[in-house]
């Protein structure tokens, strides 16, 4: 168990800093290729839309090839993809790199998924998925340690990326399938983050009940204190209102997978995935073109986070309302 959820926080870190990267260092690139936000979130708008296309195909492999296999490999392409946005010279390159990035990224949390359905009991559910969705905000924390140590050689930071990634493919590739890494490591200590502690709280609640409970309490408060960020208050205030938004979104964000590991049979959640990520892909779309232009016409993105706050509420509200149709065995 231990060494599937390690497996699977790995996925999701490198993924998200690779994939968060590009947002990180946006103000250096965007001032290198001597293009405006607006057009920025029309390129990120259509990286997406072909990432849609290719989602089915890759999800299809999940029930034909090995999970973890098939992970690694998605692994990869992101590292080449990052690699070789290093290096971009002109629009073009840029565009196939992440490109590249787009197809694979999206696949990452259906593996994980998919692992935790195969070799995770039940009740532990949302504590897997808790775990290894810790991974985004690892992911996260990274592209600021790397946008800081590099200045604003966003190459260069996108070179360490690549060698990241590359180097944990080399590990798990080396590692011994009998390894038991991380059986020392501290269960409180990963219990004490606030996504996990709501993980385990679901579990103990049981079933999808615990799990949509856990999300309504997390989402709502995170998209009324985005919507104060918007306010025109202060920036300390602002600040705080934003860091407790990220805060109480963490306690939703296990939910999403583990009601997804709650209803779909192991069998399905490949298939079921492609869908499930289409919608994802689909909102992405939407907020790049729309945010850009949001930004490029008022000079803020006050009213960005606005709208990200009103959607976040009628997620919240959706997922509350669907709750009453599923049966009481759920």
């Amino acid at each position: 168990m231990r060494r599937v959820l390690l497996v699977c926080l790995g996925f999701t870190t490198i993924t998200f800093m690779q994939f968060s990267l590009f947002g990180t260092l946006l103000p250096s690139i965007v001032k290198d290729f001597g293009i405006g936000y607006d057009l920025a979130g029309v390129l990120m708008g259509v990286w997406t839309v072909a990432s849609v296309a290719f989602t089915p195909l890759f999800t299809r492999l999940m029930s034909i090839l090995s999970v973890s296999a098939l992970g690694l490999v998605m692994i990869l392409i992101q590292s080449a993809s990052t690699l070789l946005t290093a290096y971009s010279y002109n629009l073009v390159v840029l565009n196939v790199a992440r490109l590249l990035i787009s197809f694979s990224m999206p696949l990452i949390w259906p593996i994980c998924a998919k692992l935790v359905s195969i070799y995770i009991p039940r009740e532990r559910y949302g504590y897997a998925t808790a775990f290894y969705d810790i991974g985004s905000m690892i992911g996260l924390a990274l592209t600021y340690v790397i946008a800081s140590f590099v200045g604003s050689n966003w190459s260069l930071a996108m070179v360490l990326s690549s060698a990241l990634g590359f180097l944990y493919i080399s590990t798990i590739l080396a590692m011994p399938r009998s390894c038991k890494a991380g059986d020392n490591l501290s269960r409180d200590a990963v219990a004490s983050a606030l996504e996990v502690v709501s993980g385990i709280y679901s579990d103990r609640v049981g079933g999808v009940d615990g799990k949509v409970r856990i999300l309504i309490v997390g989402l709502t408060p995170s998209a009324l204190l985005l919507g104060v960020a918007s306010a025109p208050i202060g920036s300390v205030a602002r600040l705080v209102a934003a860091s407790l938004s990220i805060a109480f979104y963490r306690i939703a964000s296990p939910s999403f997978w583990s009601i997804v590991n709650e209803l779909i049979p192991p069998e399905h959640v490949g298939r079921f995935s492609a869908v499930y990520t289409l919608a994802g892909s689909v909102s992405g779309i939407a907020s790049s073109v729309i945010s850009g232009f949001v930004i490029a016409v008022t000079g803020s993105a006050t009213y960005a986070v606005l709208l990200a706050a009103i959607s976040s509420l009628l997620s919240a509200s959706l997922y509350a309302a669907v709750k009453r149709f599923l049966p009481k065995s759920f």
